[in-house]
């Protein structure tokens, strides 16, 4: 997937508020680092089986989202969004995060990219 660029109005909403808005996501927590923005998301545990739910049935991921600001195109602001699941390069998500995260599934396989992801940022933060 390419980024996407738009028109941003500075300090108008926090990047977490953005993205909820832009993804229609509810992000329980977040931070931004050197242009690079990570979030845990809450969402049904039917929607990804990746995932341990629980006990009310929900399941908490990682999304990233790579940020580039200053003007182009007309644009002022640009992203390129990915899940933990995609195997994102970017290992800077903090521990605080890490740990809401709910537990992979053991499935051989689906959820490799993000084990390894997850492991290459606990190594980052410790």
């Amino acid at each position: 997937m390419g980024w996407t660029g738009l028109r941003r109005v500075p300090g108008a909403m926090t990047d977490a508020e953005f993205f909820a808005r832009e993804f229609g996501l509810e992000i329980k927590a977040s931070t931004t680092k050197r242009g690079v923005f990570y979030g845990v998301v809450e969402m049904e545990a039917a929607k990804d089986e990746r995932l341990v739910p629980d006990e009310s049935g929900k399941v908490r991921t990682a999304i990233i989202v790579l940020m580039k600001r200053g003007n182009r195109d007309g644009y002022n602001f640009r992203y390129k969004e990915m899940s933990e699941f995609m195997g994102p390069c970017e290992t800077g998500c903090p521990a605080k995060l890490l740990n809401m995260l709910s537990p992979l599934t053991v499935t051989e396989g689906s959820c490799d990219w993000a084990a390894e992801w997850r492991r290459k940022c606990r190594v980052a933060a410790a």
